[in-house]
């Protein structure tokens, strides 16, 4: 039927994914249907304390727990946002390189989408 409306069947190995960004897809992923208290404007607050740590170079347990300082927001709901965030491309980290919480963020170098979009082009 998908190929009837021109959607291709695309057969993809494990093997052909770097195995770090596998590993950064997964650790986020799993964030992805937990939940938050903040709304919409706290939580773009977040991303863009995140976002000027990808610049600058910071951790992101730092940024989180500076924002845990000041407003008495938990890290397990901040890094919610975090994670969700990432996810959606609101913070582009190098997905190429491990993504661990206590190390410097890392700017995208590569873009994941990009760099498989013909796995999800139409015929």
């Amino acid at each position: 039927l998908y190929a009837d409306v021109g959607i291709p069947t695309i057969r993809v190995a494990a093997g052909e994914i770097n195995t770090t960004v596998l590993a950064n897809l997964e650790q986020i992923y799993l964030w992805q249907r937990r939940a938050h208290p903040f709304d919409e404007i706290q939580r773009l607050e977040i991303v863009d304390a995140l976002r000027a740590g990808v610049l600058s170079r910071v951790s992101a347990l730092e940024i989180l727990h500076s924002l845990m300082v000041e407003f008495g927001y938990a890290l397990y709901d901040l890094k919610v946002v975090m994670y969700q965030a990432i996810f959606k491309r609101e913070i582009r980290i190098d997905l190429y390189q491990y993504f661990f919480i206590e190390q410097p963020l890392i700017a995208e170098h590569r873009d994941v989408l990009e760099e498989f979009s013909h796995w999800f082009k139409r015929s």
